[in-house]
């Protein structure tokens, strides 16, 4: 055959090649492609003639010629060409599919009646409408990836679009994460929500702006949600991503593990004292969602950041404290930069006082007296301190352990006094002493029996400010008083003899 092969729409000549076509062209000839017989039939001579071929489909075409009534039949030596695919009226498709694609080409077949069937993918699709030799329309099926090949068969011959075009399903898109916070231990689950999740089960993965996790197992749900397990892991506002047959889908900011969360202390106080001589001593501070892996630890202990952190458990971590003072502070820590809250307070041992040196003052004052004791502070935290109910007007932070005051006039015996650091307030008894009054002189020396006033004179009286001053002569106690100073006062005797 020359050509041996034609458009589907055909109407075209062929040469068929034979011998015994007769001697002449008045021989009665007729010639037949498959069960189609030529339009018209030219004989050319004994070894060939000319037939007009009609419109068909199909591969390996048998030619049958007559000649005078005798028929010969060859083994299959025609076909129709193929259908070819050119363009589509859709390219991308969502997951659900259920739109109508009208798929333009060449030789898809002359009339309805030929069998055809088209697929996108290797999925069949729902329904396919013949409209010419080169349109049909197809409703694709649900599918999920992309650049999917279009194919036609019409006759057990078959097309592809692969040169021409593909089509792709919608890139899946997610909308929303519930619940958005989890645990960092993992092993829990969320729902993740958007559309063009597939039609049937997919993957599904959890990504950080750090990386990306995995996650441990994904159940499909619809077109238009997933559950995923969560893996273990640290982190907030994180990115999700679906993936499905590698198209990705993603949601920023929408994902986060449970910030830390500080729940105990051991031990609740440590002295100041101790973490100069002892850098390492440490707190340990229980919680929750602290990460399942050494992860990137920060402890703080009122404003001062922990000296040092270490993660040691999804629950458990140590601080270094810095040297501070004060009490019920609050305990924060924060894994991988995020921050956490605490239901829990540390305090620093509360300031001690152990001596006074000089422990005895005359009632004057305006003496210093150096006090030693213990947590007074790394740094001057102004301390105030208070001798009995009276406080000291200046004092001037020498150490931890050393603190020097300006003692003012008083009178007591074995008083006791306190230090106030940031509202932790700690009292020692029995600390300071003013010194006893003495007596020099009493003027006048003798007064009659029906009494009068005098003035005695001597040291460590007092002043008014300072508390009440008796006077007793004999077994008589004189009233009223007046303090003029630390070392006179004056009263009145009553009456008496002796």
């Amino acid at each position: 055959l020359k050509p041996d092969h034609l458009p589907t729409v055909a109407n075209q000549t062929v040469t068929v090649f034979g011998v015994g076509y007769g001697p002449s062209p008045d021989e009665a000839t007729q010639a037949k492609f498959g069960s189609t017989a030529c339009l018209n039939v030219d004989h050319i001579s004994d070894s060939n003639i000319v037939c007009r071929v009609q419109a068909g489909v199909g591969g390996n075409t048998r030619v049958s010629i007559s000649v005078e009534g005798t028929w010969a039949t060859s083994e299959p030596l025609f076909c129709y060409d193929k259908p070819i695919l050119l363009s589509a009226s859709l390219q991308n498709i969502p997951s659900t599919a259920g739109l109508n694609i009208t798929v333009v080409g060449e030789n898809f077949g002359t009339l309805r009646l030929y069998e055809r069937s088209a697929a996108i993918a290797s999925t069949a699709v729902q329904t396919l409408w013949w409209t010419s030799d080169t349109s049909v329309v197809v409703k694709a099926s649900p599918a999920i990836g992309f650049s999917h090949d279009v194919s036609l068969t019409v006759l057990l011959q078959t097309g592809l679009s692969a040169s021409n075009f593909n089509i792709s399903v919608d890139t899946p898109a997610v909308s929303s994460v519930k619940p958005a916070v989890r645990p960092t231990t993992g092993s829990s689950f969320v729902t993740v929500f958007g559309t063009n999740f597939g039609p049937f089960t997919m993957s599904g993965v959890i990504a950080s702006n750090l990386g990306q996790s995995i996650s441990n197992a994904t159940i499909w749900q619809s077109d238009s949600s997933v559950i995923a397990s969560i893996p273990a892991g640290i982190g907030k506002n994180l990115t999700v991503k679906t993936t499905i047959a590698e198209l990705r889908g993603s949601l920023t900011l929408s994902f986060s593990y449970a910030a830390p969360q500080a729940t105990s202390v051991t031990p609740y106080h440590i002295p100041a004292r101790a973490m100069l001589q002892n850098a390492s001593a440490s707190i340990t501070i229980f919680g929750a969602n602290y990460g399942q892996q050494f992860s990137s630890t920060q402890g703080r202990v009122g404003f001062s950041a922990c000296r040092s952190s270490l993660w040691l458990s999804d629950s458990s971590m140590l601080c270094t404290p810095s040297p501070g003072i004060g009490q019920g502070l609050p305990v924060s820590m924060s894994v991988a930069s995020v921050w956490g809250s605490s239901s829990v307070a540390w305090s620093y041992d509360a300031a001690r006082i152990h001596t006074a040196h000089p422990g005895v003052v005359p009632a004057t004052g305006s003496v210093f007296v150096n006090i030693s004791g213990a947590n007074f502070g790394q740094y001057d935290y102004t301390p105030k301190l208070q001798i009995a109910q009276t406080y000291v007007n200046g004092s001037q932070w020498i150490s931890d352990s050393s603190i020097n005051i300006q003692v003012g006039p008083g009178l007591g015996h074995q008083l006791p006094i306190a230090v106030n650091l940031l509202l932790q307030s700690m009292s020692t008894p029995n600390v300071l002493s003013y010194s006893p009054p003495t007596l020099s002189q009493v003027r006048p020396v003798s007064l009659p029996g029906v009494g009068g006033s005098v003035t005695i004179f001597g040291s460590n009286f007092g002043m008014n400010c300072c508390g009440s001053v008796s006077v007793s002569v004999g077994v008589t106690s004189a009233d009223p008083v007046n303090v003029f100073s630390t070392s006179s006062v004056a009263c009145r005797i009553g009456a008496g003899d002796g």
